[in-house]
């Protein structure tokens, strides 16, 4: 029983790393960009546009990270691996935003015991917070005040720095 289940967790490992090796330095230092244009926008006063570029990094990090490479290799399938990145990054209901925690958890990595320097979590943040503004700002044109933007920031830096760990 034992070789069967190593059989298929390296069954199912197999296509992530693959992934991540074909992939994960042109995935950082896309999400790196980000974080450096985040910032360079907040410090000439663009916090909206700084926030918009810190968002964009946590979703790319959660797609192609996260939600892709693990997805495939638990699903085998590149069409699931999309399908559920999409739910994840759009979903509109509590239950979507609890999908990529449970994915996760599944490979042993614990998004939301990723924590901010107050305890609060990040994910918890970024799903309720930096989403909801990101999208107030592209989509009703509100003012983002320079403090959002860095909190983005803070909690893409953190993302990344956590999902690096684990992979």
């Amino acid at each position: 029983m034992e070789f069967l289940e190593d059989e298929l967790r390296r069954i199912a490992e197999e296509p992530v790393f693959d992934f991540l090796a074909k992939n994960g330095d042109a995935i950082e230092k896309r999400v790196r960009r980000c974080v450096n244009q985040a910032k360079d926008l907040i410090d000439s006063d663009y916090p909206g546009a700084g926030l918009v570029r810190a968002a964009a990094g946590i979703e790319v990090t959660i797609r192609f990270f996260l939600a892709r490479p693990l997805v495939k290799g638990a699903f085998l399938s590149e069409d699931w691996a999309k399908l559920i990145s999409q739910k994840i990054l759009n979903g509109r209901t509590a239950e979507d935003r609890e999908l990529l925690p449970a994915i996760l958890r599944n490979w042993n990595v614990d998004i939301t015991s990723i924590k901010l320097p107050d305890g609060s979590q990040v994910w918890e943040h970024i799903v309720s917070n930096v989403w909801r503004r990101r999208n107030d700002y592209v989509h009703k044109a509100d003012d983002i005040f320079r403090d959002e933007a860095v909190f983005a920031v803070n909690c893409l830096e953190l993302l990344l720095s956590q999902v690096l760990d684990h992979l």
